[in-house]
């Protein structure tokens, strides 16, 4: 249940915002991380926010239907907050997709927090979050609690 605890997403309008409060044990980048879906209905465009703690640090604009991925860097290159979207489809009332949010160490992907998907219709945009529990690491659900040398000596 490591996704469920720590994610939060609020709606307002045609806008939603998810975070993930992330305990990466193997550096503190003073998180959370966010990413917000903006929906702009008067030129029907889609436009993510991706931000790290303080930082507003990337917006992007999803513009078709394939999978995207729009990263944030931390540490210079050393780390990265990566936010993907799947399942996009244009509705005729707006769009409607999938959204994960990634955070990648030396180009690694540590953990995939599965957000949850969005829908926009005529009274705004709405979120669900994805009740998939088949991505949860229930047998070895401390393995990623526990730092391994490699990633010490990486940041230091």
């Amino acid at each position: 249940e490591e996704e469920a605890q720590n994610q939060y997403c609020s709606c307002v309008g045609t806008i939603c915002r998810c975070c993930v409060d992330f305990d990466i044990s193997y550096v503190d980048l003073g998180g959370p991380g966010c990413v917000a879906i903006i929906y702009k209905p008067d030129d029907k465009k889609l436009f993510v926010n991706v931000t790290y703690g303080d930082s507003q640090l990337h917006i992007d604009q999803i513009k078709d239907t394939v999978p995207t991925t729009t990263c944030i860097s931390l540490l210079g290159e050393l780390a990265q907050l990566c936010a993907e979207f799947t399942d996009i489809e244009q509705a005729e009332q707006g769009p409607k997709g999938c959204v994960s949010l990634t955070p990648k160490l030396l180009g690694s992907i540590q953990e995939t927090y599965k957000l949850g998907c969005f829908t926009v219709a005529t009274q705004g945009m709405t979120f669900s979050h994805s009740h998939d529990h088949t991505h949860h690491h229930h047998h070895h659900s401390h393995h990623h609690h526990a730092p391994t040398p490699r990633y010490q000596s990486a940041i230091k």
